[in-house]
């Protein structure tokens, strides 16, 4: 694996960088992909490389650790519980799980879907990002299965190489998916069943986006959290070996990344995998 196959164009910004502090820690060698915030403080944690699901409290305790049969990658909440996608990569057998702190219990199928990655809620549904078919599938309360969009730009640039197509899901202001198409670079925008481009030359893995349209971007490979305003302004506001994921803090107090500790980059050399907490409040920055 080469490294310029992990660094498509993407235009350096300069740094506006905030506080980090370390949540949890997890060995070199662990994969950390996803996480989503439970109702009471707490962050469910999903580990594709190591097949599970971790909730971790607000100070850093650890309180449950749940080991799933094959590698956890999107996570959303679901009451004091929460849905995970789950499965092999590039192969078939795809689905959600109910995780809780007890163990974990099937959900629905995804039976088409061939490498699930970001994972939003949106009103009743569930909206799942398929990295490897360049698909966006919806979940329905029913377990209901259906095609959203299917489009070329969704779908990795190189199909052989070691980038994935969409991968990070979040909504807006409006309700609109913005999302990352991670090997070409793009931040997209599904508005009225039509993509258009919000950023280019910006690889992301997954994002957040704030109440004022500010978009957070776990740059993951290029090892920072990027602020992307609205009006197309950049910064990074944090440098993290190998940021996957990002989240806005429920009560409005910072951001919550998960890190690789640059896993696909530093390979042998890399560091711990960390939850980590960043000292930015997203609806209250000065534009």
């Amino acid at each position: 694996m080469s490294v310029d196959a992990l660094h498509p164009p993407h235009d350096p910004a300069p740094p506006d960088l905030r506080p980090v502090t370390v949540l949890a820690e997890w060995a070199p060698g662990t994969f950390l992909e996803n996480l989503a915030p439970g109702p009471d403080g707490s962050w469910w944690v999903t580990s594709p490389s190591h097949r599970f699901v971790e909730r971790i409290d607000a100070d850093g305790r650890r309180r449950a650790h749940v080991d799933l049969p094959a590698a956890a990658t999107g996570v959303v909440a679901d009451g004091d519980a929460a849905l995970v996608a789950c499965g092999e990569p590039g192969a078939p057998g795809w689905s959600l799980l109910r995780v809780d702190d007890a163990g974990y219990a099937p959900y629905a199928r995804l039976d088409d879907v061939t490498f699930a990655n970001g994972l939003v809620r949106r009103d009743d549904e569930l909206v799942v990002a398929d990295c490897l078919r360049g698909a966006l599938v919806t979940v329905s309360p029913d377990g209901r299965v259906a095609d959203l969009l299917v489009d070329p730009l969704l779908a990795p640039a190189d199909p052989d190489g070691p980038l994935p197509g969409v991968n990070g899901l979040a909504l807006d202001p409006a309700d609109d998916l913005v999302l990352t198409s991670t090997g070409r670079g793009l931040v997209l925008r599904l508005r009225d069943g039509r993509l258009e481009t919000v950023a280019d030359r910006l690889v992301g893995d997954d994002l957040a986006v704030a109440a004022d349209g500010t978009a957070y971007l776990a740059t993951h490979t290029f090892d920072s959290i990027l602020r992307l305003r609205p009006d197309g302004s950049r910064h990074d506001v944090a440098h993290l070996p190998g940021p996957t994921s990002v989240r806005s803090a429920p009560d409005g107090h910072g951001l919550v990344a998960t890190t690789t500790g640059g896993l696909l980059t530093r390979g042998p050399d890399a560091g711990p995998a960390r939850l980590v907490h960043l000292d930015v409040v997203p609806e209250l920055e000065e534009r």
